[in-house]
């Protein structure tokens, strides 16, 4: 065992001659710091020798008479000062070995010195050792020593040098002490890793917290010539400790939190888990007592209290329960009935692959928030009750969860995002991808995404469950509707899922450009139904739209139909329709019956109906023409062109006598909402004088007299001119 003793003198030389004499010196005793410029800078003069550059790119240096120059190196003996980025400090003093590289850098350092701790930024007057502890010195970089202690957050390509502290330090396991006094935070140790760029330090062991009254002094260990803190009276008692950890701390913010990445349906329905990287003065790793909330959290933790206008010391003035501070953790977290009272005492819930961040705050709010992996076959069922699960069945045990508390455990809301199904009243259990629940103290809420029949799809649904087994969900659904046999309707259906059934109401696109038809109806495994009544403007494809009132009921066993009015410009009442729609499209049909207006006179009508968007609003019956000679039930055919418009057109055969001669002409009527048109072409044969018959194809002009029935014709007959009757 080494010890090491402040009044130990060594009597050294060194110098070109190795026989000279030099008074005795201690090279354990701290050499007074070099000067410095305003901004902690070394002010380098002769008496002070650069011995290398670690690999980080800081300097080390020692007062040139301490140093021996050798083949590779340097033999120093005396103390070691480092240029970190807060300023210069002493590393150690002691007997050390230091070789270079070809490019002055820093290749090893062996020896045995003093255990200092950097006098720089948060590290000011924070430390205290019980005594001067030596230690064997050496130096390497990241991946060398996390050989040694892979739980230390070294970085590869980053240099430190490792102080392995003499065994007068050490402690019995299970007893309450160490070498290291952190404001009111004992530190117990055998290894100390020194980064001296940050600077920050690397320890594996213990931490006990104490209240400022009952902090252990330095005193002396019965026969052992070095002191050790000891409790002012009795036994040492923390107020609390921290076993078997790893710990990093450095002089300012250093250790990087990075959280877990979850999945953006967890984002989107938390409003966003609110995880934010950051970096922080104090590491720790392992199980650490969160203590204003009832967890058990083992992993990597980075604490940051000077995001509040605090500083390190802090901490280890007052201790984490009593301190200003925020964190974030990754690791295993594990809880139960004392977080979460909703669960029973007998069931734990641990969380893999978790990410949790705290803000702990002395006066005002605080919060912890965390999100994980969980992987419970009994997690479900308690949170839920049975009534729940069976609506909505899990397929796996595996999730992720996300919960958040405020500054009262009361103030708590949990999301689990599963998959599982949803066993949909009347249509039975489908799929519910994406699904998350929602739990807080005010009810359980779930959304996910759920496929319905009959070309529905996917749909969102959201709402809220009771522990009965009561629920409502709603959706939209913007997708073509399948009613069979090629009819697959374009909607916008808002869609509720309850314990009654599927119920949809909204809007269908039916063919004519009907945009909005308003429905409603509901939804079952064995047919989806819709009702609605509405008037509307349908196209028949001539450019303008008739209005219609129409009772619609689409049906997926039977079909879609149509019964309601029409307004006609034939000038009678609405036309009562019925009608259906098909793959073709939108069909209406429907009689006319009565006298029709044409403008000049009324006529009675016994008219077909039968309105296609593919066809036309197509007309076909019978007008009673009241007339001589062409009169009768004419046969017409035709089409409503509008709104106000419309024609038909019918044909008859009539014996023409103009008395000087006769023919059997083909008279055409014409028949619109202002006008009646008769015309008619016949051959006529006329003899003269000489009995001479000229023949040709004559015009015949009709002026009816409506009132009467009675008929004039006339023809410009050959031979003879104009004759008529």
């Amino acid at each position: 065992m080494k010890k090491i003793y402040v009044f130990l003198l060594l009597s050294l030389a060194f110098s070109a001659c190795k026989d000279r004499e030099f008074d005795p010196i201690d090279i354990f005793e701290e050499e007074e710091k070099p000067p410095t410029d305003e901004e902690g800078n070394i002010l380098a003069d002769s008496s002070i020798l650069n011995v290398g550059v670690t690999c980080n790119q800081v300097d080390l240096f020692a007062y040139r008479d301490r140093v021996q120059e050798i083949s590779n190196g340097y033999e120093v003996k005396g103390t070691l000062f480092t240029q970190t980025r807060l300023g210069l400090t002493a590393l150690t003093s002691g007997d050390f070995t230091i070789t270079k590289g070809a490019n002055g850098d820093l290749v090893k350092l062996d020896g045995f010195g003093s255990t200092l701790m950097p006098e720089v930024g948060d590290f000011a007057g924070i430390t205290e050792f019980s005594d001067i502890f030596g230690a064997n010195l050496s130096y390497g970089n990241g991946s060398q020593f996390a050989s040694l202690d892979p739980t230390l957050p070294f970085q590869d390509e980053s240099c430190y040098f490792r102080f392995n502290l003499d065994p007068a330090a050490d402690f019995k396991e299970g007893i309450v002490g160490g070498p290291m006094m952190m404001g009111n935070t004992l530190v117990n140790f055998k290894n100390l890793f020194l980064n001296v760029d940050a600077p920050a330090i690397f320890m594996k062991g213990d931490l006990y917290f104490f209240d400022k009254n009952t902090k252990p002094v330095a005193v002396a260990d019965g026969a052992s010539k070095f002191k050790k803190f000891k409790a002012k009276a009795g036994k040492l008692s923390p107020k609390f400790s921290i076993s078997d950890v790893s710990i990093g701390v450095s002089a300012e913010p250093h250790f990087v939190f990075t959280p877990g990445e979850f999945s953006e349906e967890l984002e989107e329905i938390v409003g966003g888990t609110n995880f934010e990287s950051f970096n922080g003065s104090l590491y720790l790793k392992g199980t650490v007592p969160l203590k204003k909330y009832p967890i058990d959290v083992t992993g990597e933790f980075v604490y940051d209290n000077s995001y509040a206008g605090h500083r390190l010391p802090e901490i280890f003035e007052n201790g984490l329960d009593d301190t200003a501070y925020r964190l974030g953790f990754n690791g295993k977290v594990e809880f139960g009935h004392f977080l979460l009272d909703l669960l029973p005492a007998d069931l734990r819930v641990e969380l893999g692959n978790a990410t949790l961040q705290q803000q702990f705050a002395l006066t005002g709010e605080s919060y912890m928030r965390f999100a994980g992996e969980y992987d419970s076959a009994r997690l479900f069922d308690e949170l839920l009750g049975p009534e729940i699960a069976q609506i909505l069945p899990t397929t796996t045990y595996s999730g992720k969860m996300y919960f958040n508390v405020g500054t009262e455990l009361s103030e708590w809301e949990m999301y689990l995002e599963n998959q599982m199904e949803i066993n949909i009243p009347g249509v039975g259990r489908q799929p519910f991808q994406q699904a998350i629940l929602h739990l807080n103290n005010e009810g359980i809420y779930v959304s996910g995404l759920a496929t319905l029949p009959y070309g529905i799809g996917e749909i969102k649904l959201t709402g809220e469950l009771k522990k009965d087994g009561t629920f409502a969900l709603k959706g939209m659904a913007n997708a073509g509707v399948d009613f069979g046999k090629g009819v697959k309707l374009g909607s916008a259906l808002a869609v509720e899922v309850s314990n009654d059934g599927v119920f949809l109401n909204g809007m269908l696109q039916l063919p004519g450009g009907i945009s909005d038809f308003t429905v409603e109806g509901e939804l079952s495994s064995e047919r989806v139904l819709l009702k609605g009544t509405q008037r509307t403007n349908i196209n028949f494809g001539s450019g303008e739209a008739l209005q219609t009132d129409l009772s619609l009921e689409a049906n997926s066993q039977t079909g879609v139909f149509l019964h309601g009015f029409m307004q006609s410009p034939l000038q009678v009442a609405k036309v009562e329709v019925d009608g259906e729609i098909s793959a073709r499209g939108l069909a209406l049909r429907g009689l006319i019956a009565g006298k029709v207006d044409f403008g000049v006179t009324k006529l009675t009508t016994d008219l077909s109906l039968n309105a296609t968007t593919w066809g036309g609003a197509a007309l076909s019956g019978q007008v009673d023409v009241p007339l001589v000679i062409i009169g009768g039930n004419i046969a017409v055919t035709g089409f409503i062109y509008g709104p106000t418009s419309f024609g038909l057109n019918g044909k008859t055969g009539a014996f023409i006598d103009l008395k000087v001669a006769s023919a059997n002409a083909n008279v055409e009527l014409g028949f619109s909402q202002s006008s009646i048109t008769i015309g008619a072409e016949a051959e006529f044969c006329v003899a003269d004088d000489s009995a001479l018959e000229t023949c040709a194809g004559v015009g015949l002009s009709f002026k009816p007299n409506w009132a009467t029935g009675e008929l004039n014709i006339c023809g410009e007959l050959p031979v003879v001119g104009e004759k008529c009757i």
